[in-house]
């Protein structure tokens, strides 16, 4: 594959990852129109609908990791490593919302990616529950929930360029640990 392929194959793959993010439902037809390139040309680069989403889903998989490889390291808490996360995933809302999203996905190396990653997740949440730092009594997939909601939230409003990306972190952190109240007060 020379340069220009590449550079088409990968514009087609960031606006597929946006649009089928947006919608999974969406047609071939309709991925290739985001794209601004013919069904043709998609044809060439994924034969069927089930070839991109494993190469999108991949994409993004290895995306995350890379994203997040430096948070255990660096992290002197659980809590930390969770606004650390945070940090590192914001930015890259589309494809970890596209992740989420995806419930056709049957490949059973990006189901087994995916799995790992969610079970990281919820290690972490339930490493700041022992550390008291998230509430017990909150069940962890319920934390995993609103991180992913808490994400797509900071996606949308970053991608109407109502808020930076080191914002849009902050606010959902804040939101998943201290909840809606004012800084310093008590409800």
């Amino acid at each position: 594959m020379d340069a220009r392929q590449r550079a088409t194959r990968q514009a087609l793959m960031d606006s597929a990852t946006v649009l089928l993010a947006e919608n999974p439902g969406a047609s071939f037809v309709e991925v290739a129109e985001a794209a601004g390139i013919g069904r043709a040309t998609l044809y060439r680069h994924f034969p069927s609908r089930e070839d991109l989403l494993r190469a999108l889903s991949l994409e993004a998989i290895q995306a995350t990791d890379d994203a997040t490889a430096h948070v255990m390291t660096a992290a002197t808490s659980s809590l930390d490593a969770l606004r650390l996360t945070i940090e590192a995933i914001v930015p890259m809302g589309d494809r970890y919302y596209f992740l989420i999203r995806q419930p056709s996905i049957s490949d059973e190396e990006v189901i087994k990616q995916l799995n790992r990653q969610n079970n990281e997740l919820k290690m972490l949440i339930q490493a700041s529950q022992q550390e008291l730092a998230i509430d017990r009594e909150i069940p962890a997939d319920w934390v995993v929930l609103a991180f992913n909601n808490l994400i797509y939230a900071a996606w949308q409003m970053i991608g109407e360029q109502q808020v930076g990306a080191s914002a849009a972190a902050a606010w959902v952190y804040r939101t998943l640990i201290h909840g809606l109240t004012p800084q310093g007060s008590t409800p």
